[in-house]
C-alpha cells in the first residue's frame, strides 16, 4: 500500500476515534496502561466505512496499524504518569464466525477470520523481543532495531562496515508471548471425524486470558509457519496458526455477570414479591412436571451458602452444596420403532433401523428393560435459537414397550406413536417448553418444522448392468441431475415403470408439453420412445424399453411399486433443492389440480405425500396431509377406497410458484392467478404463533406503546392481546418490527422477532389416542447439546434436570462419567508440544467450571480410580497434582450436580433403595442431598397430574396466566442469584440455629437407637448450607427459622427416602456411611458365626448345613445365599471343595 494510501486510511480512523468511539477511548485511557487494548466492533466500522471493513478482511495487517498510528495521533490529554497513549486496536464480531476451523483454507491466508472454539490446552508465557537493542564491537556503535515479521538480525554496523553486530538481550524491550490450541466445538463437528485444532499465538495484554476447556471466540489473522519436518522430507508443507487479534470467552462467573443500576433496583423490588422463593423454585427446569423437592434443591445449590467463613485453626468452610441424582434413566421417553427419523443428509430411516444397526455394529450395553449402544450419527434438531440445525445422536435405545402408546395426529395430518412420557415442544407465552405425549390435549400447539435448511448433495446414478441383446445402450449420466430427477417425478405421478423381459418405462398424460419433454430426456440418454393413445380416453402413452435405465431404477427402489407403495426415493431426499424442485415440479405437473385458494395433489399413497410434505419444508412450504374416501374409478365394482390429499394453500401456493411452478403452462397461468392474490383474499394462513397474549400485553406497557403503535391495526392487534387470536408469523414480524424500533436491545423484543424468524410452525393437535404397542420394543435417541431431533416430520424432546442448572449457571461445564476420566474431571499433567517440549497442566472439567456448576451425567460409569480424584474436589475444593516434577493446586469451587442411574437399571423398591446405588459409601456421604428419582406407575396419579396442568393451560388460554406469571425469565433469575451470591452473606439467627440443632440432635439419637453409627458433623454443615441458600433467595442477612424449616424438611425428605431401612422400616445412617443397614451387618455377622462354630472342630462345613441354620434362626434363605456369595467374592470365606464352605485363616 503506498504511503498516500496509509495517510487516507489512518484519516479515516481519526474522524471514526473522534466521533464514533469517543467515549471508549476516554475509557480505556483513564486505566491505561493498566488496561491496553481498544476493542472495535466489526459492525461499528462496517456502518461508519464499508470499504475500511472490506480492506481490514483482506488487509488486517495494514488496517490494524493504521487504526493504532491513528490513536497516536489523536490530540489527547494524558492522564499524570502517562507519557505516551499506545493502545492495542483489537477488532472483534468479524463476519462469518460461524465458519468452522476445518473450514479454513489456504485462500483466506493473511486474512482476517473469526471463529468458536474451544481451548485444549495452553503453555506458559514466554517472551518475545520487541525492540532489539545491538552494539558492533569493533567501534561500540549502538542500535535499536524494531523487530517486525519475517524479521533478520543485522550483522554489519553502519558506521564501521564490520560484522561486528551482537545483540544486548539486557537492553531489548521484550513482549509477553503464549500460545494455545483450539479445536472446533463437539456439538458442531459433523459424522465421526475428529474436531480440527488451531494453534493460536498471543501476545502482550491478552495473554493468560483463557483457560483450557474455556469456549471462545477468536478474531485473528490467518499465518502459516514451516512445519518441523519439511526441512527433514525437503516438502514445502506448511503448518497454520492464527495471529489472535481479539478473543472472547463464552462463559462467566456468577461475580462476572454485568449488573446495572436498574437490574439491582429490578432484583430488590422481585425479593419484595411476597412469592419470589415459590417463583424462583417454579423457574426451575419449568418444563419438567412434578419433583418439587428436586427443583427446589437444585435452586439452592444456585445460590450456594454463605462463603468466606473460616473455621478457627482449620480450613475455609465449604459453601458449595453438592446434589447427587439418582434415578430411573430417561428411557421411558421412546418412539415407535416406524418412526422416520430426519437424518442430516435429507434421508429418512425408521428409527428402529437406525438404532439395531448402531446395537450390531458397536456392542451393546445390557440395562433391565433393554439394550443402549455409542456412536455418533449426524441428525437435525431444533436449536436454542428455534432454528433447525444439524446436531449429533450419540447414545442410542432399545426398550421394552410400555403398556400403551400415545398416537398423535396435528392439523397438517403429521402422525407419530410415542411413549406416555415422550414430550414435545409447546409454545408458552413467548417461551418453548416441552410436554410430556399423555398430557397433551387435542388443539394444542406442539413444534414441527417449518423449514429445513438442508443443502444436499449431487447424488450418484447407481451403474447399470449392460443389456444381453442388440438393442441400443443408454448413456445415462453420472449423476441425478436436473433431467433424471424430473424423470422420476414424472415415474411418481403419471408414470409407470415395471419388469419385462426387459425393463418398461411409460408415461400417460394428456398435456403435449408433458409427454415431449419426457421423450426428451430418455432421447438425451439414447432411448427411442414410441407413442401409443387409449381409444376409449384418449390419453397418450410414450413408453420406451431399456436394461440399463430400468436397473438405476431399480437399484433407487422404484421396482414393484403400485399406486398406493409408491414412494420418493432417498435419492432425492439427498439431492440438492435444484434436483429436489425439478421432482416436485415434474411429479405437481401430472398429479396437481388448482383451484381458487391453491394447489392440491391426490394419491394413494401416504409415504409419496408425506414425503413430498417433507420436501417442500425445504422451500419454507407449508402444506396438509389429510385422508379422504373415494370410489374407485378404475374398477368395475366401483369400490370405496382411502385416498390422502396434500394442500398447499394461500401465502404457501405463492411460495411455491416463487421456489417451483410448473411446466405445465395451463397450471402455470393458473397459479399465476393465485399468486396475484393478496394475503386478505385467502384466510387461509395457517403459519400463527401461538400463547403470545402476555408477553404482547406486558413488553407494549413496558415499552410505553399504544396499541396503535404496534405495527399492525389496532383493532388487530387487540386481538392478540387479548388471547382471542393468535398472530401469523407476518403479522408477528411487523409487531416485533415496532418494538424493535422502541426498545431495539430489550429481551423480549429480540424474543418476540427471534420467534417470527424461527424454522418452527406450530403445528394445532388434531387427535391424540391411546393405543396398544405394535411391538415388543420401542426405540430412543440422545442428541447433545438440543436433547430433540425430528421423527415423522414433529420435534420430539428429552428433557433434564442437569442441562436446566447448567443453562442457568453462566460458568458450567457438563460431562458424561462415560467418556471423561479422573483426570478429565480434575487436573494432569502431559507434554508441551506448544512450547519448548517439557510438561505443562492440564484443567479438568471441575476446575474449569470453578466458581459455577459442575454437572456429571452418567457418575455411576466413572470408574473406580477415577473417582478417588474427587473427594479432594468435594471436601476441600481443590485439586492437588504432584507429577514429572510439578507440584500444584487448583483451585476448584465447583458445586457438583450429578447423575446416576440404579445398579441393575431400575429400582427395586422393595428394598433399601441406597443398597442400589452404585456409588461408594464414601462419595455418597459428600454430597449434601441425594435424590433417588422414582419412576412409579400410578395410573391415577398420573390422571390427577395431568387434570391439574391441563386445567392450568385452559386458565392461561383465557387470559389468568396463573401458572406462567410466576416463572422469573432466564436472565433476570441469572442476574439475580449473581446478585445474592455476590452481595448477600446471611448469618445463623438463634432460632434457626435451634431448629437446625433440634433436628441434628434428634438424627442422632434416631441413630443411636436403630444401633447404627450416629449421623456426623457433614450434614450438619449441609443444613447450614441450605439454610444460608434459603435466605440469599430472599436477599436476607440474617439466617431466620423459615430458612432453618426449608433446609430441614428437604434433608429429612431425603434421608427418609434413602435412609430408611425397608426391612426394619428404622432410620439408618450406616445405609449411606458404610454401604450396608445395621440390620444387613447383624445378618452378615449372624452368618459368620454360624460358620465359626459349625468349623470350630473342622476345617469346612456343608454350604446347605449353613443356609439350613441360617434359615432356623429366622433368616430369609435368599438372603442367606446373596450374604454367603458377597462374603465369598471379598474373599472372607472361600469353597474347600464343591459345596463345603471354609473360613479364610483357618486353614
Amino acid at each position: 500500500m503506498s504511503e498516500q494510501d496509509t495517510s487516507s486510511l489512518v484519516s479515516v480512523f481519526e474522524d471514526f476515534f473522534t466521533n464514533i468511539y469517543k467515549e471508549r477511548i476516554n475509557d480505556v485511557l483513564s486505566s491505561y496502561p493498566s488496561t491496553r487494548s481498544l476493542e472495535v466492533d466489526f459492525e461499528d466500522i462496517d456502518k461508519f466505512d464499508t470499504t475500511v471493513a472490506d480492506q481490514l478482511i483482506h488487509e488486517p495487517e495494514v488496517v490494524v496499524d493504521a487504526a493504532e498510528e491513528a490513536i497516536r495521533n489523536l490530540n489527547l490529554t494524558l492522564p499524570p504518569g502517562v507519557g505516551e497513549f499506545s493502545p492495542h486496536v483489537r477488532f472483534y464480531n468479524g463476519p462469518g464466525n460461524e465458519i468452522m476451523i476445518e473450514r479454513l483454507s489456504s485462500k483466506r491466508l493473511n486474512e482476517l477470520v473469526t471463529f468458536k472454539g474451544i481451548i485444549t490446552k495452553r503453555t506458559d508465557v514466554m517472551h518475545k523481543v520487541k525492540m532489539a537493542h545491538f552494539y558492533c564491537q569493533a567501534c561500540s556503535e549502538t542500535y535499536n532495531v524494531q523487530v517486525t515479521r519475517n524479521f533478520k538480525p543485522p550483522r554489519m554496523c553502519a558506521s564501521c562496515k564490520k560484522l561486528a553486530l551482537l545483540p544486548n538481550e539486557e537492553k531489548s524491550k521484550f513482549v509477553d508471548i503464549q500460545k494455545a490450541e483450539a479445536q472446533d466445538l463437539l456439538e458442531k463437528v459433523s459424522g465421526g471425524s475428529p474436531a480440527a485444532k488451531m494453534e493460536l499465538w498471543f501476545e502482550d495484554d491478552i495473554v493468560n486470558y483463557i483457560t483450557p476447556g474455556e469456549n471462545v471466540e477468536v478474531t485473528g489473522i490467518l499465518r502459516i509457519k514451516p512445519s518441523q519436518n519439511m526441512k527433514q522430507k525437503n516438502e514445502l508443507v506448511f503448518n497454520r496458526y492464527v495471529e489472535v487479534v481479539h478473543i472472547k470467552s463464552l462463559k462467566r462467573d456468577f461475580e462476572e455477570i454485568h449488573l446495572t443500576k436498574e437490574d439491582v433496583e429490578h432484583i430488590k423490588e422481585l425479593s419484595g414479591h411476597p412469592e419470589i422463593i415459590n417463583r424462583i423454585f417454579g423457574s426451575i427446569a419449568p418444563a419438567v412436571y412434578g419433583y418439587s423437592e428436586v427443583k427446589k434443591a437444585l435452586a439452592l445449590q444456585l445460590f450456594g451458602g454463605t462463603k468466606g467463613k473460616m473455621m478457627k485453626g482449620s480450613a475455609a468452610v465449604r459453601d458449595d452444596i453438592h446434589i447427587l441424582l439418582i434415578g430411573d434413566p430417561g428411557i421411558a421417553k421412546c418412539a415407535d420403532g416406524d418412526s422416520e427419523v430426519l437424518l442430516a443428509d435429507g434421508s429418512l430411516a425408521k428409527i428402529r433401523d437406525v438404532v439395531e444397526e448402531v446395537l450390531k455394529e458397536k456392542g451393546k450395553t445390557q440395562v433391565e428393560d433393554g439394550f443402549y449402544a455409542t456412536s455418533n450419527h449426524d441428525l437435525v434438531s431444533l436449536d436454542l435459537d428455534a432454528r433447525i440445525s444439524p446436531s449429533k445422536a450419540t447414545y442410542f435405545w432399545k426398550l421394552q414397550s410400555p403398556k400403551f402408546m400415545y398416537e398423535v395426529e396435528t392439523g397438517t395430518g403429521k402422525k407419530v406413536t410415542v411413549t406416555p412420557e415422550h414430550p414435545f415442544f409447546i409454545s408458552s407465552d413467548g417461551h418453548i417448553a416441552s410436554k410430556p405425549a399423555k398430557e397433551l390435549k387435542e388443539g394444542e400447539f406442539i413444534s414441527t418444522p417449518g423449514k429445513l435448511p438442508i443443502k444436499g448433495k449431487l447424488q450418484p446414478i447407481p451403474r447399470p448392468r449392460r443389456g444381453k441383446t442388440n438393442a441400443t445402450k443408454a448413456r445415462l449420466p453420472k449423476n441425478l441431475d436436473a433431467d433424471f430427477a424430473r424423470l422420476l417425478g414424472y415415474l411418481a405421478g403419471d408414470g409407470y415403470f415395471r419388469r419385462t423381459s426387459s425393463f418398461e418405462i411409460s408415461l400417460t398424460n394428456n398435456d403435449s408439453g408433458l409427454l415431449a419433454d419426457f421423450n426428451s430426456i430418455l432421447k438425451k440418454y439414447g432411448i427411442p420412445t414410441k407413442v401409443k393413445q387409449d381409444r376409449r380416453t384418449r390419453a397418450k402413452t410414450s413408453f420406451a424399453f431399456s436394461v440399463e435405465l430400468g436397473s438405476a431404477l431399480s437399484s433407487l427402489g422404484l421396482e414393484g411399486k403400485n399406486a398406493r407403495t409408491k414412494t420418493i426415493p432417498q435419492a432425492i431426499l439427498k439431492s440438492r433443492n435444484r434436483e429436489v424442485s425439478e421432482f416436485i415440479k415434474a411429479y405437481f405437473d401430472c398429479d396437481a389440480t388448482l383451484g381458487k385458494r391453491g394447489i392440491t395433489i391426490a394419491s394413494a399413497s401416504r409415504e409419496l405425500l408425506s414425503r413430498a410434505q417433507l420436501l417442500l419444508l425445504r422451500f419454507g412450504i407449508i402444506s396438509q396431509l389429510h385422508k379422504t374416501s373415494s370410489r374407485a374409478t378404475n374398477t368395475a365394482a366401483k369400490k370405496r377406497r382411502t385416498y390422502f390429499r396434500l394442500f398447499i394453500l394461500g401465502e404457501n401456493a405463492k411460495k411455491y410458484a416463487e421456489h417451483i411452478g410448473f411446466n405445465c403452462k395451463r397450471k402455470s397461468k393458473k397459479l399465476a392467478s393465485i399468486s396475484s392474490k393478496r394475503e386478505e383474499d385467502f384466510n387461509t394462513n395457517i403459519d400463527i404463533v401461538p400463547n403470545l397474549a402476555r408477553i404482547l400485553l406486558k413488553t407494549r406497557r413496558e415499552l410505553g406503546l399504544t396499541q396503535s403503535q404496534c405495527g399492525l391495526p389496532r383493532s388487530t392487534y387487540a386481538h392478540y392481546e387479548q388471547g382471542n387470536r393468535n398472530p401469523s408469523r407476518r403479522s408477528l414480524q411487523k409487531i416485533a418490527g415496532a418494538f424493535k424500533r422502541a426498545a431495539p436491545k430489550a429481551k423480549p423484543v429480540l424474543l418476540l422477532d427471534s420467534l417470527s424468524k424461527s424454522h418452527v410452525f406450530w403445528d394445532k393437535v388434531s387427535r391424540i389416542r391411546r393405543t396398544k404397542p405394535k411391538e415388543k420394543w420401542v426405540y430412543d435417541l440422545q442428541v447433545d447439546p438440543t436433547h430433540n431431533f425430528v421423527a415423522n416430520s414433529l420435534v420430539v424432546h428429552n428433557t433434564r434436570f442437569l442441562n436446566s442448572t447448567s443453562t442457568l449457571a453462566p460458568k458450567s461445564m457438563y460431562v458424561s462419567g462415560k467418556s471423561v476420566s479422573g483426570v478429565g474431571l480434575t487436573a494432569s499433567a502431559e507434554k508441551d508440544e506448544l512450547g519448548d517440549g517439557g510438561w505443562t497442566l492440564k484443567a479438568g472439567a471441575l476446575v474449569l467450571a470453578s466458581g459455577g456448576i459442575g454437572a456429571i451425567d452418567e457418575f455411576d460409569k466413572i470408574d473406580d480410580e477415577d473417582r478417588a480424584s474427587l473427594h479432594e474436589v468435594m471436601e476441600s475444593q481443590t485439586v492437588s497434582i504432584a507429577k514429572a516434577g510439578i507440584v500444584a493446586k487448583f483451585k476448584a469451587k465447583t458445586a457438583i450436580v450429578a447423575a446416576a442411574n440404579p445398579k441393575h437399571g431400575r429400582f427395586n423398591q422393595t428394598k433399601n433403595l441406597a443398597d442400589q446405588f452404585d456409588v461408594p459409601p464414601s462419595l455418597l456421604s459428600r454430597f449434601d442431598l441425594i435424590f433417588p428419582i422414582l419412576d412409579v406407575l400410578d395410573e391415577e396419579k398420573d390422571q390427577n397430574l395431568a387434570e391439574h396442568i391441563l386445567t392450568s393451560h385452559i386458565e392461561a388460554a383465557r387470559g389468568t396466566y396463573v401458572e406462567q406469571e410466576e416463572l422469573l425469565d432466564k436472565e433476570i433469575l441469572r442476574k439475580y442469584i449473581a446478585y445474592a451470591r455476590r452481595y448477600v452473606h446471611p448469618v445463623l439467627s438463634d432460632s434457626a440455629k435451634d431448629k437446625i440443632k433440634e433436628f441434628y440432635l434428634d438424627l442422632r439419637r434416631r441413630g443411636k437407637s436403630s444401633g447404627s453409627v450416629p449421623i456426623t458433623p457433614r450434614y450438619l454443615e449441609g443444613l447450614v448450607r441450605l439454610a444460608e441458600a434459603h435466605a440469599k433467595i430472599r436477599l436476607s442477612d440474617t439466617v431466620e427459622f423459615d430458612d432453618a424449616k426449608v433446609a430441614v424438611e428437604l434433608m429429612d425428605h431425603v434421608l427418609r427416602k434413602v435412609m430408611t431401612d425397608q426391612e426394619t422400616g428404622k432410620f439408618d445412617v450406616d445405609i449411606i456411611t458404610t454401604g450396608r443397614s445395621r440390620s444387613q451387618v447383624e445378618k452378615v455377622e449372624r452368618l459368620l458365626d454360624i460358620i465359626k462354630e459349625k468349623t470350630r472342630d473342622q476345617e469346612a462345613v456343608p454350604r446347605n448345613e449353613v443356609l439350613d441354620e441360617a434359615e432356623s434362626s429366622g433368616m430369609d434363605k435368599g438372603a442367606a445365599k446373596r450374604i454367603l456369595q458377597e462374603l465369598m467374592r471379598k474373599g472372607e470365606v472361600y469353597e474347600k471343595e464343591p459345596g463345603w464352605i471354609a473360613l479364610v485363616g483357618n486353614r
